[in-house]
């Protein structure tokens, strides 16, 4: 699927750059290094579900996203009478109290109320973030995906 993927986001629409002269191919290569981070923030939202699924013994199913006048939510699950909303960083930077307080917004804002906030993070969490916690919040960072493999 990756393979696939990554051929008819940049490959298969830029064909012409792709075997034209070196400075096409370069101009090729800049937008897929411009795009890769976007390109693969997906796939670790689809990883983080799993992940999630894994660690709360939830369906996948139940996983998916969320979006509502404007406010898009990453992870949303609502299964056994339990709400979960989630928001995924892939970000190398640490992801800070901040993060947490607007997802909580968002859910305000929709008229959400969970059981249980999960974050996501590929670079970790701030000290803050760590001893601001309430039994209700969830950290996953990349540790989380070692045990689940």
């Amino acid at each position: 699927k990756g393979f696939y993927r990554f051929w008819f986001s940049f490959c298969a629409s830029n064909a012409l750059l792709a075997n034209a002269n070196m400075n096409a191919r370069k101009k090729l290569l800049e937008l897929i290094e411009q795009n890769l981070e976007h390109f693969y923030s997906l796939s670790f939202e689809l990883a983080c579900a799993k992940l999630l699924a894994k660690s709360t013994g939830i369906s996948q199913n139940a996983i998916s996203s969320y979006w509502q006048k404007g406010v898009e939510i990453d992870i949303f699950a609502n299964a056994r009478s339990k709400l979960i909303v989630g928001e995924v960083k892939y970000k190398e930077h640490k992801v800070c109290k901040s993060l947490l307080t607007k997802l909580q917004f968002k859910c305000a804002q929709c008229g959400l109320k969970p059981d249980y906030y999960a974050l996501f993070s590929l670079g970790g969490f701030s000290s803050e973030l760590k001893t601001h916690l309430g039994q209700n919040v969830w950290l996953f960072s990349l540790n989380d995906f070692k045990a689940f493999l």
